[in-house]
């Protein structure tokens, strides 16, 4: 009987050792699930004016494993301030909109952005997002104001109106073909008023204003 029951309780033993190898390995096998990240959303290009925020952002599908978000401009990693930020939100979807913030942009962070995520099973890199930063234009004309322009005693006197903190170079020609400067003039409130002296001993006289 004795014999009988060390034959009957092996096989068992055996049995109760391989679930236990068997689910030792399958914790092994879970740990070693997952996939490099995956970007489902590229970055896209913007083009802003300067002084305005530039926003651009990737859609990353969730991990398994802590994801790393590493942005780089111009081949550089971008370094964080107070006027460039990272941050991440999740959608409902569960999956991580990474987004870089560029405040104040200017002609300095005009370029090639691009992201690199990590994990720990690979990493992934998106494909470059190009931010334009527009050059500055003066939109707003300079008009000659009518009233209390003419020539006097001293000369003739021009008044001219346009963008704020300008400075309105007036040029003087005979022929409307040969101008010259004859004036630069700040306009810290818009409005400057000018008097050409040289304008009492010249038969003809034209004149124009632009801001350089």
């Amino acid at each position: 009987m004795g014999w009988f029951r060390r034959l009957v309780r092996c096989p068992r033993r055996e049995a109760v050792a391989g679930l236990v190898f068997l689910a030792f390995f399958a914790v092994q096998a879970r740990a070693q699930l997952g996939t490099p990240p995956i970007i489902l959303v590229q970055p896209s290009s913007v083009s802003v004016s300067p002084g305005e925020t530039a926003i651009i952002s990737a859609t990353v599908a969730p991990s398994l494993t802590p994801q790393n978000f590493h942005w780089f401009f111009n081949g550089q990693p971008v370094v964080t301030n107070a006027d460039i930020t990272v941050s991440n939100t999740i959608n409902l979807a569960l999956d991580i909109i990474n987004v870089l913030v560029v405040n104040n942009a200017n002609s300095n962070n005009a370029g090639i952005y691009s992201l690199r995520i990590t994990n720990g099973v690979g990493s992934a890199v998106s494909s470059n997002a190009t931010l334009t930063v527009q050059s500055l234009t003066i939109t707003n004309p300079i008009y000659f104001i009518s009233s209390g322009i003419g020539l006097n005693v001293n000369g003739f006197q021009i008044q001219l109106s346009g963008p704020i903190g300008s400075n309105f170079v007036i040029q003087a020609s005979a022929d409307l073909k040969n101008w010259v400067s004859i004036s630069t003039n700040p306009a810290p409130t818009g409005i400057v008023s000018y008097v050409d002296t040289s304008a009492k001993t010249n038969a003809v006289r034209f004149y124009r204003a632009f801001i350089p």
